[in-house]
């Protein structure tokens, strides 16, 4: 099989079959469904990534303007603030049918990739990486010390790898 496929002359070829298809063989058949299959995974973790900076940016717009989650405009202050946070992730874990618990855990990752591993981010919002990938190399890092060299030097070990191998073998 060829890993070269030409996806968009693959579907042009495939849309413009019309009533009587050229006949692909079995192995163009196979080959193009899995380059599909493949930029639809680079789709996937491209939009992963958006949304879990756009989880990020929400929480800390409800930390910084508590007033904007508060339903009545006129929160200051600590319990606003915590107020305010928690209906963001209320918002959010309804908005995308997912558990509030979900929500915390992708703004905490988003927050961490963002902070302290720029190199995986990037694969992710590259599309070069999945979330689950990420996950997997996230929590290896529990209990890694709170050290701006040693996180760095996790991220330059782990961003590569974590863009050529399973999730599987990136656990310890």
């Amino acid at each position: 099989m060829n890993g070269d496929v030409d996806i968009e002359a693959g579907a042009e070829r495939f849309a413009s079959m019309g009533a009587s298809p050229a006949p692909m063989t079995a192995s163009e058949r196979a080959s193009w469904a899995i380059a599909v299959a493949a930029a639809a995974e680079t789709q996937v973790n491209r939009v992963m990534a958006q949304q879990l900076a756009a989880i990020a940016d929400t929480i800390a717009e409800a930390r910084a303007h508590p007033f904007v989650f508060d339903g009545l405009g006129s929160g200051a202050g600590r319990e606003a603030v915590e107020f305010a946070v928690l209906a963001a992730v209320a918002e959010l874990a309804t908005e995308l049918h997912v558990s509030e618990g979900t929500i915390r855990v992708r703004a905490l990752h988003a927050e961490t990739l963002r902070g302290r591993m720029p190199l995986l981010w990037h694969r992710l919002c590259a599309g070069e990486t999945s979330y689950q990938h990420v996950r997997v190399v996230l929590d290896a890092a529990v209990g890694l010390a709170d050290d701006a060299a040693a996180w760095s030097a996790y991220d330059e070990a782990l961003a590569g790898s974590a863009a050529r191998v399973t999730p599987g073998a990136l656990r310890p």
